[in-house]
Formats: C-alpha cells, sequence, structure tokens
C-alpha cells in the first residue's frame, strides 16, 4: 500500500511538471500575422507574449497595433484636413517615438521628434541630445497637438513635393527623407518596412 501511494505521488508529481511546461517552456511555432495568415516564427522562453483580436504578439508588435488602434481615427482626419497620407503620419510616429514610449515622447508628447528653433525655453521645448549635439524638442500639453503640428510641419514649402505622390506612399517616405526630416541614411526604408509590415496602407 505505501509503495502503491509513493507511485501515485511520483505520477502526480510528472503530472504537475508536465503541465507547467507545457505553459511555460513550449515554444509556439506558428503566429498568425496581422493579414491573419500563420507566420513561421519560434517563440522562445524569453519573448513575451500578448493575445489580442485572437493572435499571437509579440511585445514589440503588440505595442505597435496598441499604437495604430489609439491614434488611427486621428491620422485620418488630419488627412481629411491637410492630406498628409494617414500611413505615413502612423509610421513616422511609431518610428520616431517608438509607438509612444520613447523617453522623448514620455517627456514631451512629441511623436515625431519635431525640434524647437525659435524662441525655446523650458516651457515649451525640451534639451536632449540627438545625434550626439543638444538640440531642443518641442513640448505638446497632448498627443493631439503633436500629431496637429507635425500636419503643419508637412505643409510647409520644403515639403511640398509630398503632396504630389497623392496616395504613393513610397513617394511620400521619399520626398520627406529628400526634404530633410531625417538625417538616417536607411529613412526611408524605414518608414515603408513599418507601412508594409503593418499594412498602414489600408488606412490611406
Amino acid at each position: 500500500m505505501n509503495i502503491m501511494n509513493k507511485i501515485d505521488k511520483r505520477f502526480l508529481i510528472l503530472i504537475i511538471a508536465y503541465i507547467c511546461c507545457s505553459i511555460v517552456i513550449i515554444p509556439l511555432f506558428f503566429i498568425k500575422s496581422f493579414n491573419g495568415e500563420p507566420e513561421k516564427k519560434v517563440l522562445t522562453i524569453r519573448d513575451t507574449v500578448y493575445v489580442k483580436n485572437n493572435m499571437f504578439l509579440n511585445k514589440y508588435d503588440y505595442k505597435v497595433s496598441c499604437y495604430v488602434d489609439r491614434f488611427k481615427k486621428v491620422a485620418i482626419y488630419e488627412y481629411g484636413k491637410y492630406g498628409v497620407l494617414p500611413s505615413i503620419k502612423l509610421a513616422q510616429g511609431i518610428l520616431e517615438s517608438a509607438s509612444g514610449e520613447s523617453y522623448l515622447c514620455g517627456k514631451t508628447n512629441n511623436h515625431f521628434g519635431i525640434k524647437c528653433f525659435f524662441n525655446c525655453n523650458d516651457t515649451n521645448s525640451f534639451k536632449m541630445k540627438d545625434d550626439h549635439e543638444w538640440d531642443r524638442f518641442k513640448k505638446y500639453k497632448t498627443s493631439w497637438e503633436s500629431f496637429r503640428d507635425h500636419s503643419l510641419l508637412l505643409e510647409k514649402e520644403r515639403y511640398e513635393n509630398c503632396k504630389k505622390c497623392k496616395k504613393d506612399y513610397k513617394c511620400w517616405a521619399l520626398e520627406i527623407k529628400k526634404a530633410g526630416y531625417a538625417t538616417s541614411k536607411n529613412y526611408t526604408k524605414k518608414i515603408i518596412n513599418i507601412i508594409e509590415k503593418y499594412k498602414l496602407y489600408r488606412y490611406d
């Protein structure tokens, strides 16, 4: 009888251990991407997995998805008022603010890395290093103000070629870079990759 009890206890321990391992360690071999198709990818125990709209997402993709859900209506509204392509606005916001979680965005509500050049002080701007130099970035009371200022910035003459692109997001990304929006050599490619990965063109 004692032998049977010991066997039962060991068997129970093995079952509990198996269940725990199944929940924590076994990787997910197939994850649905944003277009609903299975994407071959292995998540290890080091990855944080989120479930959103019946999809398994890693931490980065989850943050991007939440950011898009939060600001897509704003981007569409700004397009109707100022003609800035929603996919471009969302992609730039994702890239420049790390989906709203960058240090700069947290301090200033600045989603687009827009700098302050005139009458700058500690009230309307924030001093921070960028490209190894100290620059002042605009402060906003709300995220909405940042999105509006981005629209007004792209209204300026230096970005006039962007409007000629109409709904061609690749053209927009190229013209924004050519106009000097960012110093990164791969800026155009980064914007296009974000738009295509998350299918932001569906909001255009």
